[in-house]
């Protein structure tokens, strides 16, 4: 983000120091005028296209009253303005509303920090602090000068001018803030959960909010799901405020509260048994969130802590692995076997594009030794899964999109045993026209891989006037480049073992990269509670970002649950070549221009990225290219362009560089 303007040359800015001046502003320019405050999520929207760029910025920071944290009466105000992390390192706030805090302190980096304000992580709904400022009862200020409640506003279609915010000035008894998602600074949050409890009643609540004041005020939200206030698991949680509510009437408040897909739901509702389960302790207020609050603890805009907080900032806490670790023994899956265990083999298509007419796996089944022979059709859901696009199945049914892709697996006493059983599963393909060259793909009339088409993903990168730019250019360097497909090469390929806990439950034990995420995934495609489902990433024999997603679990997990037994499913080394990430290939062509004094004037850039059969992070690595292709210059004007395509090739996803080494 840093290396692009915040305000294009070709934008207007439209400074007031009225707010009511800015929001007849706003709203007689319509559409084409937008409030800013860093400006970094509505860079994302309009340099992603997932939003058109306004003509028009109205800057929140010219507001009077817009910047300034201080203590007002009983209130804590907070300027709409501030930087989220002017927020997260103030003395007043870390005091007075810790929950805030630490809320602030998990959003992004520390440059992003300093450049993202309070309002605008509201204006964009689905911002981390967001959670935190609604389980505090939150107040905004209008450009009419008049505070209302924050979970009004925010329920309004359009957000009008906020100018200020305010907290009551009276840290919660207790409160917890945790965020899921899939890196903390370069992703989405999957999910953000805010709670907090023994906040002093407040006449200008609402009548709800009067009637729980003693008790938990919850906020929850994420990528593409708008953070709201769970009323539905407050009143739930009231019923019996000394008891743990009953899980699936947690889960069922929490769909109807977030209005989400189950899996999410799900995660709501299992974070907040977790914490309900464990409310012993020192209080929250006194503990550090992260590495950079503990900084912040000991510089001079906040006292030293003290009584509890600096007990255990002075005790060794020595890592729960430490001995493992030091003594050489990290404890990989292949140290921990089970007795008796099973042995798992694939059934992959030979063939990188077919249809599949039908599968026989009785002889396979009467094999010897032979436990569980299952495919697509004993999965509980949609064998599809998908970081970003659920496009992946863990066994196909219906189309295999590249050699190797699996279409049964067989459990057995020994591999020996499971291999000659998976030769023998008796697979009837129709073979279909392969699609091996991105641009192929892209092609009018080329076959589809799949049901949307095979552009996957594109996306650009406006700055400047390039057409002002070209015509100052004298001097002119083009090239073409091809990057490589690359794998990651790791010594220990994908596998595990999952094994029956003998409760109903499964315990599974892989070198991942992402327990919880790999865990609610396993959970929906069995049709088990997320409860019943424990995964214990073991140390990973190297990974680079090929463990960072799904690979075989979800089949060890189906194989285990059939049989009742522990299964060991590791991946051949040729069988890790076919079905492993890979680093994206990508087509770079690049024209740069200078004048006459050597100035730079204008870059251009095209890529073409082949993501293979599925699309795993492939989305989120041409977003990492397209930015890193401007590199760190000072250009006139930068247009970029970028496409994403499916093929039939091996499957691209996370490896080290993440789509900036290509350019």
């Amino acid at each position: 983000m840093s290396l692009l303007a915040p305000t294009p040359p070709d934008f207007s800015l439209s400074p007031h120091r009225r707010p009511a001046d800015a929001q007849r502003a706003r709203d007689a320019a319509g559409d084409s005028a937008v409030f800013a405050g860093g400006a970094t999520a509505l860079q994302l929207a309009w340099t992603t296209g997932a939003a058109p760029a306004p003509q028009t910025l109205i800057p929140v920071a010219a507001c009077a009253g817009s910047i300034g944290i201080s203590r007002d009466g009983p209130w804590l105000r907070l300027g709409a303005a501030d930087s989220l992390e002017a927020v997260r390192s103030h003395a007043l706030v870390r005091a007075h509303a810790p929950l805030l805090a630490a809320a602030c302190d998990r959003i992004g980096s520390l440059a992003l920090r300093r450049l993202g304000t309070l309002g605008g992580n509201l204006g964009w709904r689905f911002g981390d602090a967001i959670g935190a400022l609604l389980a505090l009862d939150a107040q905004a200020l209008d450009a009419g000068d008049q505070w209302r409640s924050l979970s009004e506003v925010l329920a309004l279609p359009r957000l009008p001018l906020l100018v200020a915010l305010r907290v009551r000035a009276a840290a919660a008894a207790d409160w917890r803030f945790e965020k899921v998602g899939g890196r903390l600074a370069f992703s989405p949050t999957r999910l953000s959960l805010a709670m907090a409890r023994g906040l002093p009643p407040d006449d200008a609540a609402d009548a709800a909010d009067a009637a729980l004041a003693p008790g938990w005020r919850l906020a929850a939200g994420g990528a593409g799901l708008p953070v709201r206030r769970l009323r539905r698991v407050e009143a739930l949680l009231g019923e019996d405020p000394a008891a743990l509510p009953d899980a699936g009437r947690l889960r069922e408040a929490c769909l109807a509260d977030l209005d989400a897909d189950a899996v999410r739901a799900g995660l709501a509702a299992r974070l907040l048994l977790g914490h309900l389960a464990h409310p012993e302790g020192p209080p929250p207020a006194q503990l550090p969130t992260s590495a950079s609050a503990r900084s912040a603890a000991i510089t001079a805009d906040a006292p030293a802590p003290s009584g509890a907080a600096a007990a255990l900032l002075s005790r060794l806490r020595p890592r729960a692995d430490s001995a493992e670790r030091l003594s050489g023994n990290p404890g990989y899956h292949t140290d921990h076997l089970p007795a008796g265990l099973l042995h798992g083999a694939l059934v992959g298509s030979p063939h990188p594009h077919a249809r599949i007419l039908s599968i026989d796996i009785r002889e396979a089944a009467a094999m010897p030794g032979v436990r569980a022979v299952v495919t697509a059709a004993d999965f509980a859901a949609d064998p599809r899964y998908g970081l970003r696009v659920v496009d992946r199945p863990a066994l196909c049914h219906d189309r295999v999109r590249c050699v190797g892709d699996p279409v049964a697996a067989v459990a057995a006493d020994t591999l020996a045993q499971a291999r000659a059983a998976a030769a023998v599963v008796r697979v009837r393909y129709e073979p279909l026209p392969i699609v091996d060259d991105p641009e192929a793909a892209l092609a009018s009339g080329a076959p589809a891989i799949h049901p949307g088409g095979n552009r996957l993903h594109a996306c650009a990168l406006r700055r400047g006037d390039p057409g002002a730019a070209r015509a100052a250019t004298v001097h002119w360097v083009a090239s073409e480049c091809h990057t490589p497909r690359q794998m990651p090469g790791f010594l220990e390929t994908e596998g595990g073992v999952v094994e029956p806990d003998g409760a109903g439950g499964l315990h599974v034990r892989f070198g991942g990269q992402n327990p919880e995420r790999d865990r609610q995934e396993i959970a929906r495609l069995l049709g088990l509670d997320p409860a019943r489902v424990r995964v214990t990433a073991t140390p990973v024999g190297g990974s680079f970002g090929g463990k960072d997603e799904l690979t075989v679990q979800p089949i060890a997990a189906l194989l285990a649950w059939r049989s009742q037994r522990a299964v060991r499913l590791q991946l051949s080394r040729p069988e890790s070549v076919d079905l492993g990430v890979k680093r994206h290939p990508m087509r770079i062509r690049m024209r740069s221009g200078c004048d006459a004094e050597g100035r730079l004037t204008l870059h251009e850039v095209d890529v073409l990225a082949d993501t293979g059969a599925y699309a795993t992070h492939g989305p989120e690595v041409l977003d990492a290219a397209r930015e890193h292709a401007v590199g760190p210059y000072r250009w006139q004007a930068v247009s970029v362009d970028a496409q994403l395509a499916y093929t039939n090739n091996g499957i691209a996803g996370a490896m080290r560089g993440f789509g900036a080494v290509q350019v």
